[in-house]
């Protein structure tokens, strides 16, 4: 759509990052909600508060069988922080039960996909492991960042890092060939802070509708994840004014890169709207650079799915 690219273009080149708690996500909602009451919305902004985690520093090395630090690597958001020092063990996609197996005591180290990242990391928890490395599955130097606590942050965790596949795959080769030993240390902070929802109408009062959302926070600039999202939405609430079209509400979630806590929360104070919802179509991650297009759904809404891909 190239009505959305000039939002796309605000959005990743003025704005630039929209990590929760920044200026950035500051920034982006003030954008948004300006937009929309130029297309002619009302606009509601929903404060609400949530568990805002960050790490103020960290430090990864090999200790055996040769010692050097580990620079390509991120913390994952609402691990805990600590230092810890451990045989490093490879436990493939991180399953409960390999991980169960081999991890007590140990650091794991898990590939990503077959469970999620935070599947992943609870099963590390539960086995007693004193920390987890997640290595990405494809090779470029990529790191995925994400979260492992939807609550925000998890006091009876571990220590938790994103690395590279380059990384992940010389450990494995040590873990094969007589064993591999590492350090990780992180030091956290954790406080409360505010982030807000916009929601957005074209007439007060709706006993049915259809709602579209988004996230409009990022880890990053974030162009694809999600402005995207964001510049696609617009483009369409603006579309929508244009033609008058009732019967549609329009909403940029906060947090929705931490646990999608700004949909939850809406969800939580909006009860009694909930019933007049007759379908809502969220928008994430359009343009992703691996070509693949997915349409996400419950089996009723099979059909519209299908019409959409």
């Amino acid at each position: 759509m190239e009505e959305a690219f000039p939002y796309l273009e605000e959005i990743c080149n003025k704005i630039g990052v929209r990590r929760p708690g920044t200026d950035g996500e500051k920034k982006a909602v003030s954008y948004i909600e300006k937009k929309l009451k130029e297309f002619g919305y009302n606009v509601r902004k929903e404060e609400f508060k949530y568990t805002y985690w960050d790490y103020r520093d960290y430090f990864l090395e090999i200790t055996y069988p040769e010692r050097r630090e580990i620079k390509n690597a991120l913390p994952l958001w609402g691990s805990r922080g600590g230092e810890i020092e451990g045989e490093i063990v490879f436990v493939g996609m991180g399953g409960r039960r390999k991980t169960s197996s081999l991890s007590w005591g140990k650091i794991a180290l898990s590939v990503r996909g077959g469970y999620t990242r935070m599947e992943k990391y609870s099963n590390a928890i539960e086995a007693k492991a004193l920390g987890l490395l997640y290595m990405h599955n494809r090779r470029g130097n990529l790191l995925e960042a994400g979260i492992v606590s939807d609550s925000g942050y998890d006091e009876d965790g571990i220590p938790a890092f994103s690395i590279t596949k380059e990384e992940g795959d010389k450990l494995i080769e040590f873990h094969d060939s007589g064993g591999a030993r590492g350090r990780l240390s992180l030091e956290v902070e954790v406080s409360e802070k505010t982030s807000w929802n916009l929601i957005a109408t074209l007439d007060h009062e709706m006993e049915e509708k259809v709602v579209l959302g988004t996230h409009y926070d990022s880890w990053y600039v974030g162009a694809v994840d999600n402005a995207t999202g964001v510049s696609v939405l617009l483009s369409v609430a603006e579309s929508l004014a244009q033609e008058e079209l009732e019967g549609i509400e329009v909403c940029f979630f906060g947090c929705g890169e931490i646990g999608c806590v700004g949909l939850k929360e809406h969800i939580k104070n909006s009860s009694d709207e909930i019933t007049g919802i007759k379908a809502y179509l969220g928008l994430d991650s359009l343009a992703h650079r691996w070509g693949k297009r997915a349409v996400y759904c419950d089996r009723r809404s099979k059909w519209i799915a299908e019409r959409i891909s």
